[in-house]
């Protein structure tokens, strides 16, 4: 029973900084922010901390694979990762400092992000296989959860050797804003993109008299073996695969909650299907209680710490 009580994230880690700002600064324009504040995330470590919290008690268990440096920022990270209950396997390296997040936050709660990669993208290039531990955790689990915030090669390799032990992969298309190759996407089982990431990948073939449902299926066309998560933010989210497409839509209740921050909700929602899909949940199941998760994410600040847990989701449900 080993393989169906493991999950395994393999991406990034970061120190965020966020910045409360009235609006983005204009070429040549100093502007003040109005509270600055550090915390933990990164794609990887968000999604990790999501997948652990809301498996808390389900005897699930949370892999984290990642690089980090020697420093403050993984030691706040990497505790806070154990502390949500995952279980971190972080690579140290000793001359390179750990990734970090430049968050400006405005009043409505979308933000804009700058990103120095540091240990997280500092991966051998020549790299052909990963190290004993990773590659052992990854054999193991049932589910493999990929970003774009490391190297594409590494995602390569841990997609292959995933498929070739029948492991699921899952990759978020957040991270980096290049083009995301063929090798990488033939290997991947399930694709989550919001709609700008699709048009990324489609390039010259989205159409954008269409909804991202006809354009995710365009994309299916030249990889009919994919299926797509698709985030459409306020509408919600779609699940488009070789037999059927399904819609869910976004909370619109809000029980008396506020939208405060819309950091690590696409994290928080992709990490919450992959759970549910592990769990053995139907598809619709899955997708509506990821939506609602990723709903209480952006009602409090910041990315990891915004991340709900199991029993939160069930109380707003409940309400």
């Amino acid at each position: 029973m080993e393989d169906q009580d493991q999950i395994t994230v393999l991406g990034s880690l970061n120190g965020d900084i966020f910045m409360k700002v009235k609006n983005l600064p204009k070429a040549g324009e100093t502007i003040a922010c109005s509270e600055i504040t550090k915390a933990s995330g990164g794609k990887g470590a968000n999604q990790a901390a999501a997948l652990a919290r809301l498996a808390a008690g389900s005897g699930v268990t949370t892999n984290f694979l990642c690089q980090v440096g020697a420093d403050e920022i993984a030691d706040m990270v990497l505790k806070e990762l154990r502390e949500s209950g995952a279980s971190p396997h972080p690579v140290v390296l000793e001359n390179t400092p750990s990734g970090q997040a430049y968050i400006f936050s405005m009043p409505d709660g979308e933000n804009s992000i700058v990103i120095h990669g540091g240990a997280n993208t500092n991966w051998d290039e020549g790299l052909t296989e990963l190290n004993d531990t990773f590659t052992e955790k990854i054999k193991n689990s049932k589910l493999l959860l990929l970003q774009r915030e490391i190297p594409e090669h590494v995602n390569i390799i841990a997609a292959q050797l995933a498929r070739d032990n029948n492991v699921t992969v899952v990759l978020d298309a957040g991270g980096m804003d290049t083009s995301i190759s063929d090798d990488l996407l033939k290997r991947v089982d399930i694709f989550s993109p919001n709609e700008t990431e699709l048009e990324r990948v489609l390039g010259s073939d989205f159409d954008k008299s269409l909804s991202g449902i006809y354009n995710a299926a365009k994309l299916r066309e030249k990889f009919p073996n994919l299926s797509i998560l698709l985030k459409l933010g306020a509408n919600g989210s779609a699940f488009i695969s070789q037999d059927y497409t399904l819609e869910a839509p976004a909370v619109t209740d809000f029980k008396g909650k506020s939208i405060i921050d819309t950091t690590g909700a696409g994290d928080c929602f992709t990490a919450c299907f992959a759970l549910k899909l592990a769990q053995g949940c139907s598809l619709k199941d899955a997708v509506e209680y990821s939506n609602t998760a990723a709903f209480l994410c952006i009602t409090k600040f910041g990315a990891m710490p915004s991340l709900p847990y199991a029993q939160d989701v069930v109380d707003f449900i409940e309400e």
